[in-house]
């Protein structure tokens, strides 16, 4: 089988394939659905995970196999939290479901709105959580999504 082709992703410096796993469809079905499928896109090569708390169980599906083949993926997950602390309980629920200790890419999701964005960017937003865990080794990296409604 032919190997899946990579990106470099952004500023990254990271090589991940144009295939990833995602967490909309892995809430979706059962566990051992989800372990099955997971592992089958590993041993495939895919080493791109893009999840988010607000992705019923994705998190925990994707932690039953983080917790061995952590080491293999790029891990990325998003946060719809506006303030500081809710991002900051968002995070630490995260890394439980995950079954990790950090995250490489952690993403305040779906700031589709100047008032989204002024929440999230202000004083006691949720740029400051993302900003602390950056600095205390709990994410590698900061992003934002947005979505057109």
């Amino acid at each position: 089988m032919p190997e899946i082709r990579k990106r470099r992703l952004g500023r990254t410096g990271f090589m991940v394939t144009e295939v990833g796993l995602g967490g909309i469809p892995i809430m979706q079905v059962d566990m051992d659905t989800a372990v099955e499928l997971i592992n089958y896109g590993l041993d495939q090569g895919i080493n791109y995970i893009d999840t988010a708390r607000a992705y019923k169980d994705s998190e925990a599906k994707f932690g039953m196999v983080m917790r061995e083949r952590r080491n293999e993926v790029f891990l990325a997950t998003k946060t719809v939290a506006r303030d500081r602390d809710g991002a900051w309980r968002d995070l630490e629920e995260s890394l439980k479901q995950l079954q990790t200790d950090y995250i490489d890419l952690w993403q305040l999701h779906d700031i589709s709105s100047t008032d989204r964005w002024e929440q999230v960017m202000a004083p006691g937003g949720a740029l400051e959580a993302a900003k602390e865990a950056r600095e205390q080794g709990l994410v590698r990296f900061i992003g934002l999504t947005g979505h057109n409604d």
